[in-house]
Order: structure tokens, then sequence, then C-alpha cells
């Protein structure tokens, strides 16, 4: 009966050895689990965290900051052609038939306001040159026999012809200086309608379209001036990328070796017919 009980606890106590190493050996990956996430916490909790000295962060380049809620700038991309400023562009052009004379400026090079530009010569300048000259000379002489006994009728009439024939060298193309300087000289010899251009505007010589000894027709472009110190950008986009883009939109102009802040300035409200943009 004895060694009955002795056989009955000998293997009680053999099933629950192996139940306790069953459990032990299919609970190790939880314990595992378990013992990680504990030391995790711990971590959180600054028990096990590691210190950087501000020293080491500049050396090793760590940066901390604040995250912030922000949007991100959409850009399009649009290949463009640098263009003059039409505003401060200006060309320069005979108002009456004339032939070349002397080209006095080159293309490419910085001319100033004012700055004498070509020698023209005209018969329609020589004409009203020599008007002029005998209108102002019957100008003087009625103003200073104005207090004889001459009618008013005459004196009004020296007047009239004397500013219409100086108007007209105006509208030809002199200036009011060399007009007055021609005036001057009272040298009827210089009625040979030579007269000069001038510019404009400072700026640099763009195009220079003409040869000497060359007649021009009036309105022909002999000189264009640009300004090159404010320059537009023609940049060309699809039509669907151009609804995007506003009036006052901060731009950026890429080159091979420059980058430049710019801004909108214009958006065209047509399309071109041959690149469709």
């Amino acid at each position: 009966m004895k060694q009955l009980w002795c056989y009955l606890l000998s293997g009680l106590l053999l099933v629950n050895m192996q139940t306790i190493y069953a459990d032990d050996t299919y609970d190790q990956p939880a314990k595992k689990d378990l013992i990680a996430t504990k030391q995790q916490k711990n971590n959180y909790d600054g028990e096990s965290l590691v210190e950087v000295s501000p020293e080491g962060q500049q050396a090793a380049g760590i940066k901390t900051g604040v995250l912030q809620v922000k949007s991100l700038p959409i850009y399009n991309s649009a290949p463009g052609e640098v263009i003059p400023n039409m505003d401060l562009t200006a060309i320069v052009t005979p108002r009456i038939q004339a032939q070349i004379v002397q080209r006095l400026a080159k293309i490419g090079e910085h001319v100033e306001q004012s700055q004498p530009l070509v020698r023209l010569s005209s018969v329609a300048m020589a004409e009203a040159q020599s008007d002029l000259l005998v209108a102002h000379k019957e100008w003087v002489r009625a103003k200073q026999i104005k207090q004889q006994a001459i009618a008013a009728k005459y004196y009004h009439i020296a007047g009239i012809k004397y500013q219409q024939a100086y108007s007209k060298l105006l509208a030809y193309g002199m200036t009011q200086l060399q007009i007055n300087a021609f005036l001057k000289s009272d040298d009827q010899n210089k009625s040979d309608g030579s007269f000069t251009l001038l510019a404009p505007r400072k700026g640099t010589i763009f195009s220079a379209d003409f040869t000497e000894g060359q007649m021009i027709m009036p309105g022909k472009v002999l000189y264009k001036i640009v300004d090159e110190t404010s320059l537009w950008v023609d940049a060309k986009l699809s039509s669907g990328d151009s609804t995007k883009i506003k009036n006052g939109a901060v731009a950026i102009i890429q080159t091979a070796h420059l980058e430049l802040p710019a801004i909108v300035l214009q958006v065209h409200h047509k399309l071109d017919e041959t690149t469709r943009t």
C-alpha cells in the first residue's frame, strides 16, 4: 500500500514538473516582450537616456526644433526668354525722308540721354531751315518797328509765321537747343538740311539697322535703346499652369550660373498659336 502511494506521489510530481517546464518554454517569447516593454518604458522615463553635450551635438551636426504645421509652396517650372523692359526701351527714328550722313554710335555702346547718335541730311529739312531764317528776320524787324506806325496785322502775321517755321523744325526732328543754336549763328550756309538725332534716354544700343549713305523713310527704326538694369523674362506656361499664376506672385529665375529673385508682372490672356502656351 505504501509502495502504491509512493508511485502516485512520484507520478504527480513528474506531471507537475513537466507542466512547469512546458509553461516556461511556451511563455518565453511573451516574457521577452514584457521585459522589452519595461525597458522601453524605463527609457521613456529617462532612466536609460543617452545624453549628448551641446559641444557633441554641434560636432555631430545634430539640431533640434519644435514641429510646426506650415504650407509648402508649389513650384511650376517653365522655359523663359529674357527680353527688354518695354517701359524702359526707346527707339530712334526720323520723322521725314532723309539720308544717313554719319553713324555716331554703334551696337553695344552705352549712351546717355541727349547724346548724338546719327547725322542726317534732308531736302525737306533744308527748306524748313531756310523758311525759319526768313521768318526769324521778319519777326525781329517787326519787333524793332513795333513802336512806329505799322499795322498790327503785319506784326501778328510776322509772329505767326515765325512760330510756324520754328514748330516745323521741331516736328522734323530738331530739338529746341539745336534750333536756337542754328538761329544764333545766323548763317545761311547752315541751311543745308543736315541735322542730328539724339538719344531720348540713357541705355545700351540694342540694334542699329542702317548703313551710311542709305535713304531712310519716315518711321524707319534706326536705333533701339534698352535699359539693361531692368529686364523681363517671358515664360512659356501651359494653359493649365497659367491659371495657377497670379500677378505679384514670387518667382525665381534660374540660369546655368545664376539664381535671381523676381515677381510676376503680368499673365497674358492670349494663347500663342504656335506653341499653345
